[in-house]
Parts: structure tokens; C-alpha cells; sequence
């Protein structure tokens, strides 16, 4: 596999990894956001759910001010008459569970209402004497049992006797503007007040159903008992009577603090906010309640979740199909380049031959001195100019190798051949120039060592690998080639002691035209395209090379090729 093809698919598997994990970050991204805007939304639906509360409360503060300041009761109030049944209907018409005149020390008269008596009794005198009064209260079970009918349900709605919450109003009555000692009482049953929940249901949630389930649900606790709710019990009835969870209740009931989370709200789950309720001396009574179904929010969160998977795996995909597309086009067009190159070399070394040709013969004639004798000054540059011709015969000789095994030009005849005689071919011809500088070369192999290559290329690879060998080596040193069968590999070793590289001029070594310049290399001659040519035979057989140096030392190659 190819540089670029790794870098491509390193840089693929990044870009995916990178989608991922934006993904996983955009899921705790939106189930953050999700949970925070419920968190926020519930507690901004209990603040509306007060000012329902407070509403009322208003309504009560002015109905009781405004009877008690009427010209009927100050009459009534003068002449010792009984007002009752100008406030009975006042009270039927105004939608009160309680209103009536309430007295500091009662004494005949029509009995006074439990509950009427118990709230003068508790807030009434010095309170009274000052203006008015109002707030919520808890009334005990065994008052509620000798009031009105209508309160007994309530007082009882697991079977078991609770307290009622009651919300009231106390509104002094004056003769001639001085208190009376007298007072009227307007109050309702907060836990009888499922209108008044319907009310804060309509506005804060408008009502709205989410898979047949309400998608918000208010409730007021007497103590931990729900006493009138708009939540539903599987029967479809109101889950009054049942009670809220422990830890709910000693946070908000026993710590008075707001509660808000995740809450099972008899069989389903809801984000819930829990506030208590607290009476006029501040001693909490009681719980006000609302939630919004968090199936809602967790299909919105899954959505989320699904449409960023969906996005992740539309971009990988079209990634994965650009890079395809772009790898193609770039090979291709790699494929082109490398097409006009070989035909331009091609023709290049074809009008180049015959003028080589000739050069080389009048330099030859030169040099022997077949047609005149030359002055002895010319001998040197004539045989210089033959050594610069031979270099440029094997320049032009090396393009139009690389060239043909790039673009596949040059069709490969693989069959059976012995690693170790194409070895020795390509020692004996150095073995003039070994001669001449005293290198030794030396081949250590155990015989037979067959494989299934094309001779021409193999003689390529051995000529490059030894010839760079004796050429960069020292007078008087060794070439020593090792080759070993390992497997279904043959792994070919030369090392020289020659005159070494640094790790920065290795890691260049294998570049198209790349040749070590430095103070030892200056005069040797090269085209730079040996090593590349031996890197792209090697590629041909699915092999690996490798290159140890040390300068001043020597280098040592190491080739391993697939041998089927």
C-alpha cells in the first residue's frame, strides 16, 4: 500500500473518529440542553402556578373587604340582625365554600361554621383589629367532620383522615369606622379545588396530550397526601389519596426547599418541580406540584440523537464518495502524467541516440587517433567526454526504465529463475570496476534459492544495489551480499564499507533524482534514479527495503521480496 493511499485512509478514519465524536458530543449536547430547558420550564410553570394561587387569594382579600364594608351587614351589624342569607347567596355566587360573619367571642346566636370559628379562632383579635388577613391554613380532620358536608370527602381520601387545606381571607367589620371586634370570613377548600388546578393546568399547558398522556400535571399536597390533583390513575380517575416519595417529602416537607427532578409520579415518569406551602405563622402544610411528561423530552433527545447519527453517516458517506471520487481522478490523472512523461522520454531518447552516436564515434576516433595525431592536452577531456556520454546513455536508460514500470509498458515475465545466478551476473560485470579500486565482493547464500520473478527486473534490482555498492564504497573495501529464504520470502542483504550517510540524507534517498552532495560524492557520477527504480521493482513483489547507515562506516540494504 502507497503512502498517499495510508495518509488517505489515516486521513478518512480521522475525519470519521472526528464526526463520532461530535456526534457523542451533540447527544450530551442535547440531553443537556433538553434537560436543562425542562428543568427551566417547570420552574417557570410553578411560578405560574403561584400566581394562579395568588389570584385567588386577591379575589378573596376583596370579596371579604368589600362584604364587610357593605351597607346591608354594617345595618346588620348595628341592629344585632342576622345577615345569613344575603351571604349564602353571595357565596353560591361568587363560588365560595365558606362566608360568613365571624364573631371574637360568640355568644347566641346561630352556631358559627367549625371551620369559620377555627381560622377566627387561630388569625382573628389582634390580626383582625389590624386590617386584613389571608393566607392558606391546614384544618385538622375532627374540625372538618363537624363542618360541612362537602369538606368530609376530602378529609378522607385514602381511607385514612387528613387535614384540609383551606385558603382565606379575614375582613374586619366597622361601626362608624371603629372595629367591631367582628369580622368576615371568605374562604375555599384548596383541597377541593380541582377548578383551580384545571385553571393552572389550561394555562400552563394548555391542556395537551403527548401519546394519550397529559403532557403537564399540577397537584397540592395536604402534608405528603395528594389532596386534589389532575393527575390520573390508570382507572382514569384522580390519584388523590396517594402520597409523594420519601425523598421528596423530607426535602421539601421536613427541609423546606424546592425539589426538582426526575419524579415516578404514580406510574409514570415526569420532570417534576415540587414547592412547599407554608401557612401564615410559616409552618409548611403542604406541596404544590407540577410536571411535564418526560417521554416528551426523551423522544426529542432520541430525535436529536437519530438526526446527528443520520447527518454523521450522510457526511462520512459523502466523504467516503468524494475521496473516492477524488482518488480516482487522481489516479488517473497521475496515470496521464506519467503516460506523457514516458512517451516524452521516449522520444527524447530516440532523437538523442543518433546524435550520441556520432559524438561518441568522433570522440573514439579521438581518442585512438585513427584519422591525425592529437596534442597530448586533449587526451584527458576526450576521455572525460566519454565518460560524460556513457552517463548520459544510462540517464536516458533509467527514465525510460522507471517510466515503463510506472506506466506498465513493459510487459513482466514472471517465471521460475535462481535468485543466486542473477546475483552473480550482475557481480562479475562490476568486477572490472571492483578490480580497479581493490574492493572486494563477496556472496553468501545456501543453494538452490529459486522464485517466481521476471529476470530483467531482478538483474535491474541486483545491478542497482551493487553497483551503488562499489561506487560509493572506499579503495580497498568489501561488498558483502547475503541472500536467505524465509518462508514464501527471499531476503536480499548487501553491505558496503563504504563511505556512510547520515539519518536526514537516508530518509531522501529513495526521491526521483536525489543524490547525495557532500565533499566524498561531488565527483562521482550518477543519475539519481537507481534507488527509485529498486524502490518501485521491490513495490512490484509486495516487498519492503530498508537502509542502515553510518558515516565514514558503510550502509548496509536489506530487501525482502514475496517469492509467489
Amino acid at each position: 500500500m502507497s503512502l498517499k493511499i495510508r495518509l488517505m485512509l489515516l486521513g478518512s478514519i480521522g475525519f470519521v473518529l472526528l464526526l463520532l465524536l461530535l456526534n457523542l458530543l451533540q447527544m450530551h449536547w442535547g440531553d443537556t440542553f433538553v434537560v436543562q430547558a425542562a428543568t427551566q420550564r417547570v420552574e417557570q410553570n410553578i411560578k405560574g402556578a403561584w400566581k394562579v394561587l395568588e389570584a385567588e387569594e386577591k379575589r378573596l382579600e376583596t370579596l371579604a373587604a368589600l362584604i364587610a364594608k357593605s351597607e346591608a351587614l354594617q345595618s346588620a351589624q348595628a341592629t344585632g340582625a342576622q345577615p345569613g342569607p344575603d351571604l349564602r347567596r353571595l357565596r353560591d355566587e361568587w363560588s365560595l365554600d365558606i362566608l360568613e360573619r365571624v364573631k371574637t367571642r360568640p355568644s347566641g346566636g346561630p352556631a358559627q361554621n367549625p371551620i369559620a370559628a377555627e381560622l377566627m379562632r387561630r388569625f382573628g383579635g389582634k390580626r383582625l383589629s389590624e386590617g386584613r388577613f389571608s393566607g392558606i391554613v391546614s384544618i385538622p380532620p375532627a374540625i372538618i367532620e363537624r363542618a360541612d358536608k362537602r369538606f368530609q370527602a376530602r378529609a378522607h381520601p385514602g381511607g385514612e383522615p387528613i387535614p384540609a387545606l383551606f385558603m382565606f381571607s379575614l375582613a374586619p367589620i366597622k361601626n362608624h369606622d371603629r372595629a367591631s371586634g367582628d369580622g368576615i370570613v371568605a374562604a375555599i377548600c384548596l383541597s377541593c379545588a380541582d377548578h383551580l388546578l384545571e385553571e393552572i393546568q389550561s394555562i400552563t399547558y394548555e391542556d395537551e396530550f403527548y401519546e394519550g398522556k397529559r403532557v403537564g400535571t399540577a397537584t397540592i399536597f395536604s402534608g405528603k397526601v395528594r389532596a386534589s390533583t389532575t393527575v390520573l390513575l390508570p382507572s382514569n380517575e384522580n390519584a388523590v389519596g396517594t402520597v409523594v416519595s420519601d425523598e421528596v417529602a423530607q426535602k421539601v416537607l421536613e427541609q423546606g426547599q424546592p425539589w426538582t427532578g426526575r419524579a415516578l409520579v404514580v406510574d409514570t415518569w415526569y420532570l417534576s418541580r415540587y414547592e412547599p406551602i407554608r401557612d401564615p405563622d410559616g409552618n409548611i402544610i403542604g406541596i404544590l406540584y407540577v410536571g411535564e411528561l418526560e417521554e416528551l423530552y426523551l423522544d426529542q433527545k432520541h430525535s436529536m440523537a437519530i438526526t446527528g447519527s443520520l447527518v454523521v453517516i450522510a457526511v462520512v458517506l459523502l466523504v467516503l464518495f468524494a475521496g473516492v471520487v477524488v482518488y480516482r481522478q487522481a489516479r488517473r490523472l497521475a496515470a496521464v502524467k506519467k503516460q506523457v512523461r514516458f512517451e516524452f522520454i521516449r522520444v527524447l531518447g530516440h532523437e538523442l541516440k543518433a546524435p550520441l552516436n556520432a559524438v561518441e564515434a568522433y570522440l573514439v576516433l579521438l581518442k585512438e587517433q585513427t584519422l591525425a595525431e592529437i596534442p597530448k592536452v586533449y587526451h584527458q577531456p576526450v576521455a572525460r567526454s566519454l565518460v560524460r556520454l556513457q552517463y548520459m546513455r544510462k540517464l536516458i536508460t533509467d527514465l525510460l526504465d522507471m517510466t515503463r514500470i510506472e506506466t506498465g509498458h513493459r510487459a513482466r515475465e514472471l517465471q521460475p529463475l535462481d535468485l543466486i545466478a542473477t546475483a552473480k551476473t550482475a557481480i562479475e560485470g562490476l568486477n572490472v570496476e571492483a578490480e580497479k579500486r581493490g574492493i572486494t565482493i563477496d556472496l553468501s547464500a545456501a543453494e538452490p534459492l529459486d522464485m517466481h520473478g521476471d529476470p530483467t527486473e531482478l538483474s535491474m534490482l541486483f545491478n542497482n544495489l551493487l553497483s551503488n555498492a562499489v561506487k560509493y564504497n572506499k579503495d580497498g573495501g568489501t561488498v558483502d551480499i547475503a541472500l536467505r529464504k524465509k518462508n514464501k520470502t527471499v531476503e536480499i542483504e548487501v553491505r558496503d564499507t563504504g563511505i556512510g550517510m547520515t539519518q536526514d540524507e537516508v530518509s531522501k534517498l529513495f526521491g526521483e533524482f536525489v543524490r547525495i552532495k557532500n565533499e566524498k560524492t561531488r565527483n562521482i557520477l550518477g543519475s539519481g534514479l537507481g534507488l527509485s527504480i529498486l524502490k518501485k521493482i521491490v513495490e512490484l513483489y509486495d516487498g519492503t527495503i530498508e537502509v542502515t547507515s553510518e558515516p565514514g562506516v558503510g550502509t548496509t540494504f536489506r530487501v525482502v521480496l514475496k517469492t509467489a
